[in-house]
Formats: C-alpha cells, sequence, structure tokens
C-alpha cells in the first residue's frame, strides 16, 4: 500500500541495539512533526515517520516496507557516527534519498540543492570517522549547528539524552522538528518510480572522502587530479576554508556559511542564500548555452599551479573560486600569489563579494587591501581572466563569461602552437642575385 511518510530515519542498528534512546528519538521526533506538518492530531506516530523496527541488516534485498518507505519519504533524518557511516545499508539508504532529490533538482531546475537531507549528530564530533565521506562537503550538509546548542554541537544528541539534559534535548527538538516540517513543505519531493535492488544501488560512503581533522589553516601539500579532462570539462577550484580554519586563525567571527569541510560546501551568499557553491557552479555549468560543459573539483593544494599547467596540457579550463576572506590565510594566499605571477591561459579567477553579509562590510576596505596585494600582477596585466565583488545575481553571468573567455584564450593558443604543414604550400624563399657579392 502507499504511503506518504514525512520523514525516514536511517541509522546504525549497532547504535539502537540493547538502547532505548534512538526508538525514543523516533517517537518524540514525529510526534513533535506532526503539528508544524499540518498533520491531523489523529495521525499515528508509525504513519508519520518511518523506522526499520527489525533493527537487521542483513540479506542483501530490500524488505517490502523498507522500499515503500525509500520511495514515498519526504525528508531522511541521519543519525551520524561512526557505526553510520561504516554501514553499507546507511550508505544505499541515503544514495537512494541521494538520487531522487538529485533527479527533482535537475526536473526543475532549482536554484539550489533543497534541504532534504537532515543530519543529527548522534555521537561526539570526535567519534565520527576523521575522513568523512566526500559527498557531505559536495551537498554542504551542516550536523554541528548552533542553533542546536552547545551542547549537541559539543557532545551529540545520544550524550543530552543519556544525561537527562531536558532543557537541551527540548531545544534540539524544537528547532529541528521545524526544520524537517518545513522542509517536507516547501519542497514536495516525488515519489519514486522504480527502486533498483539492493546490489545495484552503490553506497554514497564509498566515494573518496575529505580530510576533517587536517590542520587549521593549513593546505595538503597536494591533491588528486580530477578523473576527467579536455575542452569540454571546466576544473573547478573552490577556494574557501573550513569554519575551524577561520577561527582558529583568527580571521572573522561569522563561520556558519563554511561548515566543517569548506571548499564546495561553502554557502557564499550566505546570508540570505543557503546555497553551497558546488551545486551553484553545477547548475550553470551544466546549463550553459550553447556548450554546456562537465564539472570537476580540483582540491586547493601547495601544488595549485602545477595542477593548472597539466591542465593547459590537455586544454581544460580551470576557474577557481574565491572567498576574500581567505586571503588573510597565509596558506591559502600563498599558491594564489604564485599563479598571479604565471601567464596560464586556461585559468580564470573568480572573486564571490557577499554585500548582505555586515562582517564582510565592516571588513571590506581589509578585504579589498588582500585582493589587491595577491592578484597585482593579474589585476594591472590582465593575463588571467579576473572578475572581483561577484554578487549572487551576477554569478551566472560571471562564471559564463569566465568560461568563455578562457575557452578563447585556450583555443588561440592552441592554434599557436598548431605545427606549419609545409605540404600546403612552398617555404618562402630569398632573392639572392648569384652575382651579387655574399655578405
Amino acid at each position: 500500500m502507499s504511503k506518504d511518510y514525512w520523514f525516514f530515519l536511517s541509522y546504525a542498528r549497532n547504535d539502537a541495539q540493547g538502547d532505548p534512546y534512538l526508538k525514543e528519538f523516533y517517537e518524540k521526533l514525529a510526534n513533535d512533526v506532526r503539528g508544524p506538518a499540518g498533520l491531523r492530531s489523529d495521525t499515528k506516530v508509525r504513519d508519520i515517520g518511518f523506522i526499520d523496527d527489525l533493527g537487521l541488516e542483513s540479506g542483501t534485498q530490500w524488505t517490502e516496507g523498507l522500499a515503500e518507505a525509500l520511495q514515498s519519504s519526504r525528508v531522511l533524518v541521519c543519525l551520524y557516527s561512526r557505526s553510520f557511516f561504516n554501514s553499507p545499508w546507511c550508505g544505499r539508504e541515503f544514495e537512494v534519498f541521494r538520487q531522487r532529490v538529485a533527479s527533482w533538482v535537475a526536473a526543475t531546475q532549482a536554484a539550489q540543492w533543497p534541504p532534504l537531507i537532515q543530519p543529527v549528530l548522534w555521537d561526539r564530533p570526535d567519534q565520527l570517522p576523521q575522513r568523512l565521506p566526500g559527498i557531505l562537503g559536495e551537498l554542504g550538509l551542516q550536523h554541528t549547528h548552533r542553533d542546536f546548542g552547545e551542547m549537541y554541537a559539543k557532545e551529540g544528541l545520544y550524550y543530552i539524552m543519556r544525561m537527562k539534559e531536558d532543557r537541551e534535548y527540548n531545544r534540539f527538538l524544537l528547532a529541528f522538528r521545524e526544520r524537517v516540517a518545513q522542509a517536507g513543505k516547501q519542497n514536495p519531493l516525488p515519489r519514486l518510480a522504480t527502486l533498483q535492488s539492493w546490489d545495484q544501488v552503490p553506497s554514497a560512503f564509498d566515494a573518496a572522502p575529505v580530510a576533517s581533522s587536517a590542520p587549521p589553516s593549513r593546505l595538503p601539500a597536494t591533491s588528486s587530479l580530477p578523473p576527467t579532462s579536455g575542452p569540454e570539462v571546466v576544473w573547478f577550484v573552490y577556494v574557501a576554508g573550513r569554519d575551524q580554519d577561520y577561527i582558529n586563525g583568527n580571521v572573522r567571527n561569522q563561520v556558519a556559511c563554511y561548515g566543517p569541510q569548506g571548499g564546495a560546501s561553502w554557502r557564499p551568499y550566505m546570508p540570505p542564500s543557503e546555497a553551497p557553491v558546488g551545486i551553484l557552479t553545477t547548475k550553470i555549468a551544466l546549463n550553459r548555452n550553447p556548450r554546456p560543459m562537465l564539472r570537476e573539483t580540483l582540491n586547493l593544494s601547495v601544488e595549485l599551479v602545477t595542477h593548472v599547467r597539466h591542465a593547459l596540457d590537455t586544454n581544460t579550463p580551470v576557474i577557481l573560486i574565491v572567498d576574500p576572506w581567505s586571503l588573510q590565510l597565509n596558506s591559502f594566499r600563498a599558491p594564489l600569489a604564485e599563479l598571479n605571477r604565471q601567464v596560464l591561459a586556461n585559468c580564470g579567477v573568480i572573486i564571490i563579494w557577499n554585500d548582505q553579509d555586515q562582517e564582510t562590510q565592516a571588513t571590506s576596505a581589509t578585504l579589498r587591501n588582500a585582493i589587491n596585494q595577491t592578484f597585482a600582477d593579474t589585476i594591472t596585466s590582465k593575463q588571467l581572466y579576473f572578475r572581483d565583488s561577484v554578487s549572487e545575481s551576477q554569478m551566472e553571468e560571471a562564471l559564463n563569461e569566465a568560461i568563455r573567455e578562457v575557452q578563447d584564450k585556450i583555443d588561440k593558443r592552441t592554434n599557436l602552437l598548431r605545427p606549419v604543414d609545409a605540404g600546403r604550400g612552398s617555404l618562402p624563399l630569398l632573392n639572392v642575385n648569384p652575382g651579387s657579392p655574399s655578405r
């Protein structure tokens, strides 16, 4: 029978064995969601949210009830723990929901990824794997929201429940129920037409992980090159740190827009927009006319210039999307300053500026000075494509212009390097009179 669950609770079975707290949280959340979701007061808990009561991760097939819930639930609620990220079942549940949301975004041409995957920090942050799955950064998922309380961000929900911290527990529930209810109301996710068999769905957690424990304000020495390259691909480099990079570097106070991963999960126009920069650039690149582009991410590292030169060898455009605040961090600024001194036809730089952020407005002179010092040669010589102070309304125009100009430069460079075809005409000869004296 067809269902209409408001949320699907995805959890690791190891976290529920012999422990009443997880089931208690499920029942409390379902009861709390009932009101803000606009459901009838007599709607039963089991019809509001789905939980796998069997608590088993055995076999390699979806059960009938689990399959129905994956196809019909509006919001995915994930309980983050070490066991959660080690579970192939949780990874597959996450991937099915990710595919549903991605299909909806593509069909509706939504401007940003809707908040239909809602993480809950179940373990303490230091109990999570040191390297979190890369998909979390790509989707810009946050799990240490300060509006859920300092104790939640530091200790996780399981600690709050076990220690009977009722005030903190209710504070979390009141805030979280609103997120779940509003996400389901504002983003009506269609039912999944067909569900692949369990063994055909890859775990979303098997992709390349993102380091969560790198030293603050430091870049890795190198990074892996994207798997695809060429004129029909664009490599994006997101020059934005993690929240702790800016805090530990004493750079800025408002760091909610970065989150624990930074990079592609940076939300450059927050406030007011919640859209991660990785989603913004993906949508623009794929919808370009008349020349759509495939998008790849080149992670920022000390060897940025070496990697951009490699891209040049394959005629691959590289676009850097830069947070001006990152130029206050020495390790971030250094590879950009080196790039500034190069003449690389395949590279463009876009600096994003959020005029609606009060801290950015108040520090504009300092940020402007850092931009001028880092990109002085680029600004004066115009060797690289460079666009400064790009607002949200200008983002699509700036990115399309950057890709177009970089492609033109690549085409001109390719023509100059093309060898002369001597077979299509004789080479020019000097007209020398045999009787004249030699010089």
